[in-house]
């Protein structure tokens, strides 16, 4: 059998370092996507924080025009419920991530 060029150790090493760079590629690669779905989870959570202060916001303001006059009862009431149904919608998008 004559021996050229090719030489079946270098082979060997050769494939192996394809084998562990597909690897470091997929895991550079896995690692960015952990990383952008943190951020991804974290926008929402800040998201979903901000909207739940201003619906706290938004029911101290029907509040306060209530008992100030501006408004009256009816109009309050239909208000708050708008108000509780969008914070239940908003929660339920919490509890369901």
């Amino acid at each position: 059998m004559r021996r050229g060029w090719w030489c079946w150790p270098c082979a060997r090493l050769a494939a192996a370092e394809n084998i562990v760079a597909g690897y470091r590629r997929r895991i550079a690669t896995s690692d960015e996507a952990d990383d952008a779905r943190a951020e991804a989870r974290e926008a929402g959570r800040l998201e979903l924080e901000m909207r739940l202060a201003g619906i706290e916001a938004e029911r101290t303001a029907v509040r306060d025009m209530l008992s100030s006059g501006a408004i009256n009862d009816h109009t309050a009431r239909a208000l708050f419920t708008e108000i509780t149904l969008t914070e239940a919608l908003l929660q339920g998008r919490q509890e369901r991530k």
